[in-house]
């Protein structure tokens, strides 16, 4: 006889994904079947594998039940999830996405603000992250956003124009002309900038001297 203990049998990544999406998808027949009791015992057991998908639902599930507090903080704890997690940024932008539906501008506000933070290198989160302080009047901090993200992904018409309306915001109507310009440049069928240009010229032909 020997003191060797029995060797435990290791539980794979692959095998903890599909407990993890085979217990979220049951979570969702079951909502879907009118079970909502043994839905959320589904729904935890896959927010038990940190499962990215049961995160988002079960925060936004939260805050539809006026626990804001718990939703918030479910939300937030996607951004300490590995950076590998599968579609990871996807479901974060669809997590602020609801904020906003919402109107809790503030916790989205904080949600991008972290994401810009943690994965730096993603141009949404700091464009996403801009449009929301732009919305509370946090116009500088708005700017800085916005240019980090047009500083990452400058060919995107989008994060130009938007830069361009944040100027327009702080009354700095050259800069945003510019702006506008450049983003049309990039794609001339973009309306918002078109749009746009028209009103910074309307508010430049007001400032200029008569």
């Amino acid at each position: 006889m020997t003191d060797e203990k029995p060797e435990i049998p290791k539980i794979s990544a692959e095998s903890t994904k599909a407990a993890a999406e085979a217990a979220y998808t049951r979570a969702m027949f079951l909502h879907g079947a009118g079970k909502k009791a043994e839905a959320m015992v589904a729904l935890d057991e896959a927010l038990g594998f940190g499962y990215a998908p049961a995160i988002l639902t079960a925060g936004s599930v939260q805050y539809q039940s006026q626990q804001q507090a718990k939703g918030k903080e479910l939300l937030l704890s996607l951004l300490s999830l590995p950076v590998d997690t599968e579609n990871l940024f996807d479901i974060i932008e669809e997590a602020g996405a609801f904020l906003i539906s919402i109107n809790e501008t503030g916790d989205a506000l904080e949600l991008y603000r972290k994401a810009a933070t943690n994965f730096s290198e993603v141009a949404a989160f700091h464009h996403r992250f801009g449009q929301c302080a732009a919305q509370e009047e946090l116009i500088e901090q708005a700017i800085a956003a916005g240019q980090r993200a047009v500083d990452l992904d400058p060919e995107n018409a989008a994060f130009v124009s938007d830069l361009g309306w944040t100027l327009f915001l702080a009354e700095r109507y050259p800069d945003a002309e510019a702006l506008f310009l450049r983003a049309l440049e990039i794609d001339p069928q973009n309306e918002n900038a078109r749009m746009n240009l028209e009103y910074t010229r309307d508010m430049l032909d007001q400032s200029s001297p008569t």
